[in-house]
C-alpha cells in the first residue's frame, strides 16, 4: 500500500510543470506571508524612510554601520549601539536596487503592510520562474518539475520571502538567474542578444545586493563542465562577466562598501585566514540546512546548541558525501555531469555567503543545485526501491521525498504563520518599559541587563517609530545570556559581574565587535557623562566591568532598567558593596512570562 501511495505521488510530482502552473503554485505558497506584518530591522528601514536619523539614507537603507568612529559615536552615545561596539566598525552593503523597491514600498503604500507583501510575491513569483526556466534548458522535463518543486518550497526561502528587509535577496536573484538563462541561450543556440542580456541581469542582481555573486559560480561551472570545448573559448566565453565582476567589486571596495570589525561578518580578502578558518564549519552548516533543513540559526538562540548542531551539520555532511558516490554510479553519463556542473556551481556559489553567519535564509542560489542533487537522490532513491540499488540512496530519496515535498507545504504554512505572531508578542516588551513618558524626554536610559536583543537593542527604535517619547540615550549594558551580578561601589560607580559566562561571546554581540578588537583589564570605554572600565576579561569578552557616571545614581536625569520579572523594570539599588543579582532565566521568552502573552493571539 504504502509503495502505491509513494508511486502515485512520485509521479505526479515528476510530470512536467508548465509555466501557468509554476506561477500558481508560487503564488499560493506565498499567500500566508501577505499577513507577516513589519518585524525587527524593518522598523529601522521604516524610520529612515520617514525621515529621521539613523545610519542610512532611503536609497542606501542598508548602511548599519560606516566604518567611521565619528559617525558612529553619536549612535553609541544615543543608541541604540551599545557601548563595545567598535568605533570603527562597518557594515555597509551596496543594494540601491532593492532600496529603491523598498522606498517605493514606503511612497505608495504608507505603513500598510500587506501592500509590501504583495510586492516581495511578485518578486518570489520571478524568482520561481527564472529558476523554472534554467531547470528546463538543463535537465530532462521530468527532473526539471521536481527539482522546481523543491526549491518552490525549500524552507531556506521562507524568511526572505517573509521579511521585508530580507526581499533584497530575492531581488538580487531573479535577474541574475535570468542572465545565466540568457547565457546558456547564447552558448548552446547561438542566441545573439544572450551575451548583453545575461550582463544586463548580473548587473541587475549585482545592484539588488551581494547575493548575486554567487550566479557566478554557476557560470563558471557550466564552462567548465557542461561545455567541450578548447581552454582559449571557455575563457573568451567566461570573459565579459568576468570582466563584470571584477569591476563591480572594484567599485565597491572604492566606495567603501563591506565590512570591517565585525565578528560574524568577515571580509574575503582582508580577512582571509579568518575567513578560511570558517569555511568548513560554515560550510557543515549549510549542508545540514539544505538536505536535512537543520536550523544553522541556533546558535543565535543559545552558544549551547553549537555543540549538538555542529554533531548534526557533520554526520549530514558525511551522508550525503557517501550518498553521492553511490548516487554517481546509478546515474547515467548526462545525469553525473549535471551532478558535478550544479554541485560545482552551488559550491563557489556558497563562497559569498560563507563570509558570514550560516543560515537557510542565505541559500537562494546555493539552493539551485542543492535541489538539484535532492531531486536526483529521489529520482535514484524511488527506482532503488524497484531494483537492487544501494540500500542508502533508497532512505535517502525516500527521506527527501517525504521531508521536502510532502511536509514542506505545512511548514511554510506553519513558520509564515508563527514568526510574526512571536514577533508580535515580542513587541510587547517594548510597550511595558518602566518609563514615565513625561520625563523621559530628558533622561538618559541604562539597561543594566537584558536577556536578547529584542528587549535590549530595539526598545529604542520601536518607541521612535511608534511615536512614544524617547529618552535622550539609550544604553544597553550587558546582552550576555548568562546571570548579572550588580554591586553599587560608589555614589555614582556600580560593577557588573557576568556570572558564569562572559560578555561578546553572541553572535549578536560578536555582530559589533571582532575578537581581533578585544578588551583588555584597563581599558575604559569614555562616553557621554559615563565612563565604563573593563575589570577583568575572557575567551571573548567582559566578564567584570565598571561604570562611573558625572552625578550620583539618584540623580534625576538617570533611568536604570533591568529585566526583571518578565519586564524591563526600574531598578531600586541596595547599600554599598552589596549585590544584587538579575536572572537571565526570567528573559523574555521564559514561559512563565511568555504564557501570559500567548491570549493576545
Amino acid at each position: 500500500m504504502y509503495r502505491r501511495l509513494e508511486a502515485a505521488f512520485y509521479k505526479r510530482v515528476t510530470q512536467p510543470m508548465s509555466t501557468r502552473m509554476a506561477i500558481a503554485l508560487a503564488t499560493l505558497i506565498m499567500l500566508p506571508t501577505l499577513f507577516a506584518g513589519f518585524l525587527i530591522d524593518d522598523y529601522i528601514h521604516l524610520l529612515t524612510l520617514r525621515g529621521e536619523p539613523t545610519m542610512a539614507t532611503p536609497f542606501d537603507l542598508f548602511q548599519f554601520a560606516p566604518g567611521n568612529a565619528d559617525a558612529l559615536y553619536p549612535f553609541i552615545n544615543k543608541g541604540p549601539f551599545p557601548w563595545y561596539t567598535l568605533p570603527d566598525l562597518k557594515l555597509h552593503f551596496f543594494r540601491p536596487l532593492s532600496s529603491a523597491t523598498m522606498v517605493l514600498d514606503h511612497t505608495l503604500f504608507g505603513d500598510y503592510s500587506f501592500l509590501y507583501h504583495a510586492h516581495s510575491l511578485l518578486w518570489y513569483v520571478l524568482l520561481c520562474w527564472s529558476v523554472l526556466l534554467l531547470y528546463r534548458r538543463s535537465m530532462a522535463p521530468a527532473l526539471a518539475g521536481l527539482c522546481f518543486l523543491l526549491y518552490l518550497l525549500d524552507e531556506g526561502h521562507i524568511i526572505p520571502a517573509l521579511w521585508w528587509s530580507n526581499r533584497n535577496a530575492m531581488v538580487a536573484a531573479a535577474p541574475a538567474i535570468l542572465g545565466l538563462v540568457a547565457h546558456l541561450r547564447w552558448r548552446e543556440d547561438h542566441w545573439r542578444p544572450g551575451l548583453p542580456l545575461s550582463l544586463a541581469g548580473y548587473g541587475l542582481g549585482l545592484l539588488g545586493g551581494e547575493t548575486a555573486l554567487g550566479i557566478f559560480g554557476y557560470l563558471i561551472a557550466y564552462e567548465l563542465v557542461q561545455r567541450k570545448e578548447t581552454w582559449f573559448t571557455k575563457v573568451r566565453a567566461l570573459a565579459p562577466a568576468g570582466l563584470l565582476a571584477v569591476g563591480y567589486l572594484l567599485v565597491y571596495k572604492a566606495a567603501n562598501f563591506g565590512v570591517y570589525g565585525s565578528g560574524v561578518y568577515l571580509d574575503p580578502i582582508a580577512e582571509w585566514p579568518a575567513y578560511l578558518r570558517a569555511i568548513p564549519v560554515r560550510f557543515a552548516d549549510l549542508i545540514g540546512a539544505q538536505f536535512f533543513a537543520l536550523p544553522a540559526e541556533l546558535p543565535i538562540a543559545s552558544n549551547l546548541l553549537r555543540p549538538p548542531l555542529l554533531i548534526a551539520t557533520v554526520t549530514a555532511t558525511a551522508l550525503i558525501a557517501t550518498g553521492v558516490v553511490l548516487l554517481w554510479r546509478c546515474c547515467s553519463k548526462e545525469e553525473r555531469r549535471l551532478l558535478v556542473w550544479m554541485g560545482l556551481g552551488s559550491f563557489i556559489a556558497s563562497l559569498p555567503i560563507l563570509a558570514t553567519f550560516p543560515s537557510g535564509r542565505l541559500l537562494l542560489l546555493p539552493s539551485i543545485g542543492g535541489c538539484a542533487w535532492i531531486g536526483l537522490f529521489i529520482l535514484k532513491g524511488v527506482e532503488a526501491a524497484r531494483n537492487t540499488r544501494p540500500r542508502l540512496i533508497r532512505l535517502l530519496g525516500r527521506a527527501f521525498l517525504l521531508l521536502h515535498l510532502v511536509l514542506m507545504p505545512g511548514y511554510w504554512i506553519a513558520t509564515s504563520a508563527a514568526i510574526p505572531a512571536v514577533m508580535r508578542l515580542t513587541e510587547d516588551a517594548f510597550h511595558e518599559v518602566e518609563m514615565d513618558d513625561a520625563r523621559i524626554a530628558d533622561q538618559q536610559a541604562f539597561c543594566i541587563f537584558a536577556p536578547d536583543p529584542y528587549t535590549g537593542f530595539y526598545p529604542l527604535v520601536m518607541r521612535q517609530y511608534l511615536g512614544y517619547p524617547s529618552p535622550k540615550g539609550w544604553q544597553t549594558l550587558s546582552l550576555a545570556p548568562f546571570d548579572h551580578e550588580v554591586t553599587r561601589t560608589a555614589a555614582n560607580r556600580f560593577e557588573v559581574r557576568v556570572i558564569g559566562g562572559e560578555m561578546l561571546g553572541t553572535p549578536f554581540e560578536r555582530l559589533l565587535r571582532s575578537e581581533h578588537f578585544a578588551f583588555e583589564p584597563g581599558d575604559t570605554v569614555p562616553l557621554n557623562g559615563y565612563t565604563v572600565e573593563i575589570l577583568e576579561t575572557g575567551d571573548w569578552g567582559p566578564r567584570r566591568f565598571a561604570v562611573s557616571f558625572d552625578a550620583p545614581l539618584e540623580d534625576p536625569r538617570y533611568l536604570f532598567l533591568a529585566w526583571q520579572d518578565g519586564r524591563l523594570s526600574t531598578v531600586a539599588w541596595p547599600p554599598l558593596d552589596e549585590p544584587k543579582v538579575f536572572r537571565a532565566a526570567e528573559g523574555y521568552f521564559a514561559w512563565k512570562h511568555f504564557k501570559k502573552r500567548l491570549p493576545l493571539l
